[in-house]
């Protein structure tokens, strides 16, 4: 073997066992000598001292292969801060993997301008309501305890698109005809909420506020919306209704024994 093995070492430059080239110490005599005729022995004593490196005037080994550098070759410069970390950027896979899942995902609700309805189909849309129940005739004023007289459909109209309004005839003041329902007030023309009530009901089960608002141009932010408020305010009345007609449904047996039918 041309270095021999790491029990038995083999010099390449004096061909004696027990040592390699970088520890020869024939190679240290003749490079100390060869230091000697450049610079005094103190002056090499003071450079080995310091740990410094010794330069010689012949060309520096090579550099270290990418196998044996494992990162030493160009070391990153020092932070300014350490405690800054380095932001991380997201690759082109994760990207277009976020993207086709947002294309999977339901169009979210876009709010648009409302439509301009006319007296008649606002007209049309109250009788619709107070013939179903849901509006009901107005009580006395709340705070004088006077009449409260139907304003006109167009002065109605000019207070608030599409809505309808009663008066006090004592102390002129305005309620929404949506105050007495069961309904919440809202600044919606009551079309919209005609329409929006005949989604709600289509079918056995109801339809969400997402979707509601999408096909009819609302938004549909949760718990602050007008739709959002609407379906809650279904929701309780659905659930007042299945209680009455519960406790309706019990019968009393010979003995005196009360039985009920569970509604499912």
């Amino acid at each position: 073997m041309k270095r021999g093995s790491k029990q038995e070492p083999l010099c390449g430059y004096c061909s004696k066992p027990g040592h390699y080239r970088s520890s020869c110490p024939s190679l240290a005599q003749e490079l100390l000598k060869a230091a000697t005729k450049h610079a005094s022995v103190d002056q090499l004593q003071t450079v080995l001292r310091k740990g410094q490196p010794l330069k010689l005037n012949v060309p520096p080994r090579r550099d270290r292969t990418l196998k044996r550098a494992r990162g030493k070759r160009f070391p990153a410069p020092p932070r300014k801060n350490a405690n800054v970390r380095k932001k991380k950027t997201r690759k082109v896979k994760a990207k277009k993997r976020n993207r086709d899942a947002e294309r999977m995902r339901k169009p979210r609700a876009k709010k648009k301008e409302l439509k301009k309805y006319t007296l008649k189909e606002v007209n049309l849309a109250w009788k619709n309501l107070r013939k179903t129940g849901w509006l009901q005739k107005p009580p006395s004023c709340g705070q004088c305890e006077n009449r409260l007289i139907q304003c006109p459909l167009k002065d109605s109209v000019k207070r608030g698109a599409g809505r309808m309004y009663y008066r006090c005839s004592g102390c002129r003041k305005w309620y929404d005809a949506l105050a007495f329902s069961a309904l919440p007030i809202l600044k919606l023309p009551l079309p919209l909420i005609l329409a929006a009530m005949k989604r709600y009901f289509h079918g056995p089960s109801a339809e969400s506020v997402e979707s509601a608002a999408t096909a009819l141009g609302l938004s549909a932010s949760a718990k602050t919306s007008a739709l959002a408020r609407l379906w809650m305010a279904l929701r309780t009345a659905e659930n007042r209704c299945m209680d009455a007609r519960q406790n309706s449904r019990t019968l009393t047996g010979l003995n005196g024994f009360v039985v009920t039918f569970l509604v499912v």
